[in-house]
């Protein structure tokens, strides 16, 4: 990305390389490729640093805003996020991490069948499995439901740890 600074203010943005008119001017896209960074800045071209979004899952992310940085030469992009409501997001990663746990578990379920139409037993490495998945789910979602913040919940599930399968996998069909 870069963007046209005239008087140490951002006047436009190109989020790609593209044809544009500069002073009466028509520049090809490809000077944002070809041309020298100094090339560029002395047309009032400098790359833009993008910013690090927060995850849109727990934060409005907003347009947006870009400043110029004349002592590095840099246009900075940043953004002001504001927390989702703490309810919203703590119903959505509830229900996501219960998902999480149905897809972890749900290959087996042909075991449950076979065990109700022929009483085959189901092997212990997968009972253990889905009783582990079920814990951790449990788990994960009263941390969920204890956070105090939008920060916690995230962290709750980013931090999340599930059984492996690993013992139970030679059953487990797609």
């Amino acid at each position: 990305m870069w963007a046209y600074v005239e008087g140490g203010n951002v006047h436009t943005v190109y989020k790609e390389a593209k044809t544009f008119i500069l002073n009466g001017v028509r520049y090809p896209s490809n000077i944002f490729k070809l041309w020298t960074d100094s090339e560029k800045e002395a047309i009032g071209i400098y790359s833009v640093t993008k910013a690090t979004k927060k995850d849109d899952a727990y934060y409005i992310i907003g347009n947006p805003s870009y400043s110029f940085n004349s002592g590095t030469k840099k246009v900075i992009e940043s953004y002001s996020p504001n927390a989702r409501t703490l309810s919203t997001v703590k119903t959505e990663q509830t229900t996501y991490t219960k998902n999480q746990a149905y897809y972890r578990i749900k290959g087996y379920g042909w075991l449950v069948e076979r065990k109700i139409y022929t009483d085959t037993a189901i092997p212990s490495a997968v009972t253990t499995y889905i009783a582990a998945v079920r814990s951790s789910c449990a788990t994960i979602c009263t941390n969920i439901a204890n956070a105090s913040d939008v920060d916690a919940v995230k962290s709750a599930v980013d931090n999340a740890t599930w059984a492996s399968d690993t013992n139970a996998v030679a059953y487990r069909r797609p």
